[in-house]
C-alpha cells in the first residue's frame, strides 16, 4: 500500500492528459493503449439497477461530476482501479476522495442518495503509474461511515469460470457515450451489453501484442460499432448475472484512446486474481495491523543534519521495514532498511539536491508510516 502526503487537489482535473502522456511515453507504437480512464460508449441509459454503483468526486465539491466509478461491496467499502486513487505527479496514494452512492443521474439524483468522504485508501502494492504494464490496478476505499445500499458481489480467487471467454457482460459508467464530442460526459448512467474476449485473441499483435496480463480481463464486441468501456470510467465494473445477481468479474483499468473499439476492447482488472488481496486489506483494516488505531498511517518526524536523515517513529517499529525515498515525480531515489525495534533510524542523503521529498515505509508486507522532509 501507499500514501500521498502533500496536496493532491489539483490531479483529478489532468486524469485523461496524464494518464495518455504516461502510457505513449513508456510503450511501443505497435501497441499504444493511452487512455487508462474509460467509461461506457455504444450503450444505453441505464435504468436506477444499479445501487452498488458509486463515483468518485472532488471532496466537498458541488454537484456530481466523476471522476472515477466503483462499487460497494459491503457497506463500508469502495472497490475502484488503482489509477483511481493515485497522484499523478508522485505516484503515491491520494489522501482522501468523496464517493456518490447510487446518485445514477448526475443533475437529479435520487433524494435518498449519499455523499460519503473516504477515511482511508489502500492501493494494490505492485501498482505503479510508472510502470510499462497496468498489472494491479485495483484499489480499496474504506468509508468514513456506513452506507444503506445494497453491495455487489465478488467472484472467488482464481475463479475462471464467471468470465470465461464469450461470457456476456455489462458495463456501467458516466464516461465517453457520444463519439462526435468524447469530451462531453453524460446526465444518465449508461450501460453496455458486451462480451468477455479471450486473453489470446486481444493480444494479437493488431491489437495489444501481448500487453493483457492473465490477471486483466479483456471485453467488448470484435464487430458492428464502437461498444463498451471509454474515456471517464475508470474503476468502475465489469459484470455478469449469476444465479439471479451481479457478480463483478473486472474493473475498468485501460484502452485505446479515448473508447473500446472492434480492434482494441476495453481491459479489464480481473477480480478473481485479487480476491485475496481485498479480503486481507480489509481484515487487516478490522484489526488494525500496523495502521494506527484510527487506520492512519504513522506520521515520523525528520530531521536533517548535514547529509543525515534522521527519522523518528511514534513507537518502535514492530519488524524490520523497507523504506524508499521518492521525489516529486515520483521517481525512487533512495532504498534501504529499518532496523526493528527501535523508533530512531538515520538515512544517508548522499548527494541529494535541495527539495522535498516523500518517504514511504513497509513493514510486514504493507504501508506502516508515510512522511515528507525537506533537504
Amino acid at each position: 500500500m501507499k500514501t500521498k502526503v502533500i496536496d493532491s487537489s489539483r490531479y483529478r482535473h489532468a486524469t485523461m492528459l496524464l494518464i495518455i502522456f504516461l502510457f505513449f511515453g513508456s510503450i511501443s507504437s505497435e501497441a499504444q493503449t493511452g487512455n487508462a480512464a474509460q467509461s461506457v460508449v455504444g450503450g444505453s441509459s441505464a435504468a436506477n439497477a444499479y445501487p452498488f454503483f458509486v463515483s468518485l468526486v472532488e471532496p466537498h465539491s458541488p454537484g456530481i461530476r466523476p471522476d472515477c466509478g466503483g462499487t460497494l461491496i459491503n457497506d463500508s467499502w469502495i472497490l475502484t482501479a488503482g489509477h483511481c486513487a493515485t497522484d499523478f505527479v508522485t505516484g503515491l496514494t491520494i489522501d482522501s476522495t468523496e464517493i456518490v452512492i447510487n446518485g445514477y443521474i448526475r443533475s437529479n439524483p435520487n433524494p435518498d442518495y449519499e455523499r460519503i468522504m473516504s477515511d482511508y485508501i489502500a492501493v494494490y502494492p505492485g501498482f505503479s503509474l510508472f510502470s510499462s504494464d497496468r498489472a494491479g490496478d485495483i484499489s480499496l476505499i474504506h468509508l468514513s461511515k456506513k452506507s444503506k445500499f445494497e453491495s455487489i458481489a465478488l467472484p472467488p480467487q482464481g475463479d475462471t469460470l464467471l468470465a470465461k471467454a464469450n461470457s456476456e457482460a455489462r458495463v456501467i459508467g458516466f464516461g465517453v457515450y457520444n463519439l462526435q464530442n468524447p469530451q462531453q460526459q453524460p446526465d444518465t448512467l449508461q450501460s453496455a451489453d458486451i462480451r468477455i474476449i479471450s486473453n489470446q485473441v486481444c493480444n494479437e499483435p493488431s491489437r495489444y501484442a501481448g500487453m493483457v496480463l492473465p490477471s486483466m480481463v479483456c471485453a467488448g464486441r470484435l464487430t458492428g460499432s464502437p461498444t463498451g468501456s471509454a474515456a471517464g470510467d475508470s474503476g468502475g465494473p465489469l459484470m455478469v448475472e449469476h444465479e439471479g445477481k451481479w457478480v463483478q468479474v473486472g474493473l475498468v483499468s485501460f484502452g485505446q484512446n479515448y473508447y473500446s473499439s472492434t480492434t482494441h476492447p476495453g481491459v479489464y482488472t480481473r477480480i478473481s486474481s485479487y480476491r485475496h488481496w481485498i479480503d486481507s486489506t480489509i481484515n487487516a483494516y478490522n484489526t488494525r495491523v500496523g495502521l494506527g488505531n484510527k487506520g492512519r498511517f504513522d506520521q515520523p518526524q525528520f530531521s536533517v543534519n548535514n547529509n543525515t536523515l534522521q527519522v523518528t517513529f511514534s513507537k518502535e517499529l514492530p519488524s524490520e521495514a523497507s523504506y524508499q525515498v521518492y521525489d516529486m515525480t515520483g521517481r525512487v531515489i533512495l532504498r534501504g532498511i529499518f532496523e526493528a525495534r527501535n523508533s530512531r533510524q538515520e538515512v544517508a542523503l548522499n548527494d541529494l539536491t535541495p527539495g522535498m521529498y516523500v518517504m514511504k515505509v513497509d513493514a510486514g508486507n504493507q504501508t506502516y508510516a508515510t512522511g515528507k522532509f525537506l533537504r
